[in-house]
């Protein structure tokens, strides 16, 4: 399972599923992204830019997130498995 979630929600959830439930979670906030898995976290500063709307914005962040885990051949079960930061971060950087 693949979990994005916001700030907002993110100390809403149960520890356990950080360590069971979800094999990668990725949450965006405004100073960037930070994803966590079973075998580490890695973090992607946001980029400094005018804000005049952020309806969408967790949209748009998901959509960059999961079109680079594709364009890095990472959506399967045995790649989530193998992630590391190095190969975690450009999907990350698609997403902020």
């Amino acid at each position: 399972m693949i979990l994005c979630v916001g700030e907002a929600l993110i100390d809403m959830l149960p520890s356990e599923t950080h360590r069971s439930a979800a094999r990668f979670m990725s949450h965006p906030v405004a100073r960037g992204a930070t994803t966590h898995w079973h075998g580490g976290t890695a973090f992607v500063p946001a980029r400094q830019v005018a804000v005049s709307d952020t309806i969408g914005v967790g949209d748009t962040f998901n959509a960059g997130l999961l079109a680079g885990l594709r364009r890095g051949g990472l959506l399967s079960k045995p790649a989530l498995a193998a992630l590391t930061p190095d190969r975690i971060r450009p999907a990350l950087e698609l997403g902020t």
